[in-house]
């Protein structure tokens, strides 16, 4: 399904009526999410944009099943569903602990129905998890260990999944990935490439992980160049890298991460999905409406910041 808005949860919500004794989400991020969301507001009342927040939910519900049919969001284990605000043209989240699933059950097999361009989409949100809770502030050892799995089996997998799609090895490494990578995320945080992304998907229909992963490797390439050498620690992860000075191996990763964008049809150019320079104040702003995700951003992010980098972009 596309990415689901608050009225439509609205509107799915006089459906469940009753009683519920489990609750089962089957399908791709958006799905799961949706999912999650009804499990909570069959026992919360209210509006469900009331909920738009952290920890606003009062009341468990049922337990949740999910089963992933995609390999990117890693909805299946984490606290977090995200929704649009049609009215305030604004894309932001229900975030509770009550709709954590209690069973996440992996099957390469049910991905194989994904087209190319939902397996890309899928891969690049993943990957953006990965590197962003791999470098971002508040990360911890035992977090940085889930990410850079993560990160390693998206990088060696996800430009082979393109040639192989029925290949249910890498389908179930993918699939593997995109759980790690949001398991490293919800225990340290997202960044600016992820923050980026959803002006980018409410205003200009870009799927949420293609959007992420326009901006990842600029992003990983911008905070190198002002000094974070952070991203050098994953290019022990990539094959071709030898010993070298960390500045040099935060700008390999960077690379690699702009390389495979492009080996799976990214767009490279903002103009490419129809930003132009006037629309760049308003995904600024919009940006930093998430500014706890800037906050973990490695180097320090102003407003003049991300203009600047988008204006690079279009």
């Amino acid at each position: 399904m596309a990415e689901p808005s608050y009225e439509h949860l609205d509107s799915l919500r006089e459906r469940f009526d009753g009683k519920w004794d489990l609750f089962v989400g089957i399908g791709g991020g958006s799905t799961l999410d949706v999912a999650k969301a009804m499990s909570v507001l069959v026992t919360n009342p209210g509006p469900a944009i009331s909920y738009r927040g952290f920890d606003l939910v009062s009341n468990p519900g049922p337990p949740l099943i999910a089963i992933p049919t995609t390999a990117g969001s890693g909805s299946e284990v984490t606290p977090n569903a995200v929704f649009t605000d049609l009215k305030e043209n604004r894309k932001f989240g229900i975030n509770s602990r009550y709709y954590v699933p209690r069973l996440a059950l992996l099957d390469p097999l049910l991905t194989l129905s994904c087209p190319r361009d939902v397996t890309v989409s899928s891969g690049m949100d993943a990957l953006v998890h990965a590197v962003e809770s791999y470098v971002a502030l508040s990360a911890t050892p035992m977090s940085r260990m889930f990410s850079r799995e993560a990160f390693r089996l998206l990088m060696v997998n996800l430009p082979r999944i393109i040639g192989e799609p029925d290949n249910l090895t890498l389908r179930g490494n993918l699939q593997l990935a995109a759980l790690l990578a949001a398991t490293g995320l919800m225990h340290s945080g997202g960044g600016v490439a992820g923050a980026l992304s959803y002006p980018l998907g409410v205003r200009f229909n870009v799927p949420h992980g293609l959007a992420g992963g326009i901006f990842l490797g600029p992003v990983a390439a911008w905070n190198a160049e002002r000094g974070s050498r952070r991203y050098g620690e994953l290019a022990d992860q990539l094959p071709e890298v030898r010993a070298s000075s960390s500045s040099v191996r935060a700008h390999t990763v960077a690379s690699a991460l702009k390389r495979i964008a492009s080996q799976l049809g990214v767009p490279t150019c903002l103009s490419e999905v129809g930003v132009e320079l006037g629309d760049i104040p308003m995904m600024v702003e919009q940006t930093f409406l998430l500014h706890g995700a800037l906050e973990q951003n490695p180097t320090p992010v102003s407003r003049s910041d991300l203009e600047a980098l988008l204006s690079q972009l279009v």
